[in-house]
């Protein structure tokens, strides 16, 4: 596990990947990488509760419907090893990993 720990941060992480994959690449080998949310932290919030926190610090309406639109249409396509579930599922809960919003929800949910 890495994050959190000062012998085990992101830099350290990178580090180590680059490492791993520059050899592999000089070797010629297969790179197989996994990525698990182990505490699942992106899955566990509630957006219409989120988006309460973020009117009580103030933030304008305007913005949080337009975030509870966005959050609204989205879709998501299932994959595994390859195969596709045949259509897409509408998101119910949880926020997008790499969405710049969702670290600001998030910051604001940890704060009450």
């Amino acid at each position: 596990l890495f994050g959190g720990l000062s012998t085990r941060s992101a830099e350290i992480l990178h580090a180590l990947l680059h490492r791993d994959l520059t050899e592999a690449e000089i070797q010629e080998d297969e790179v197989d990488l996994l990525a698990e949310d182990l505490s699942k932290a992106f899955d566990s919030f509630h957006l219409g509760q989120c988006i309460s926190f973020l009117r009580k610090f103030g933030m304008p309406l305007s913005i949080c419907r337009m975030i509870l639109s966005f959050y609204k249409q989205l879709k998501r396509l299932l994959s595994m090893k390859g195969h596709y579930h045949d259509h897409w599922i509408q998101a119910l809960h949880g926020l997008l990993q790499g969405c710049p919003w969702s670290m600001i929800i998030i910051a604001a949910a940890m704060t009450i």
